[in-house]
């Protein structure tokens, strides 16, 4: 039986708007070598504010602010994926 290798990157692994992905597919490749292998990407890190933030806490500030009956838009959102799409 072949070895499975989950492997799961997100945040700092993935880089600002996706910047780490090359090197994330190196990884990948390299264990692809020796075993079969699931990837799990999650939320990149963006700017925001001036700040690297996580996608997740960035959602998570909207959800609170669309609570409250502010609209915050999802643009934010958006671009960081946009981003990444062009890899």
């Amino acid at each position: 039986m072949e070895n499975l290798v989950v492997s799961k990157f997100g945040g700092s692994a993935v880089g600002v708007d996706g910047i780490l992905i090359p090197t994330i597919i190196k990884r990948i490749n390299e264990l692809k070598k020796d075993s079969k292998v699931i990837t799990v990407f999650s939320a990149p890190l963006t700017t925001y504010n001036e700040k690297q933030r996580s996608l997740t806490d960035i959602a998570l500030e909207i959800g609170r602010s669309a609570e409250k009956g502010e609209n915050l838009g999802t643009e934010i959102l958006r671009k960081p994926y946009q981003k990444i799409s062009r890899w």
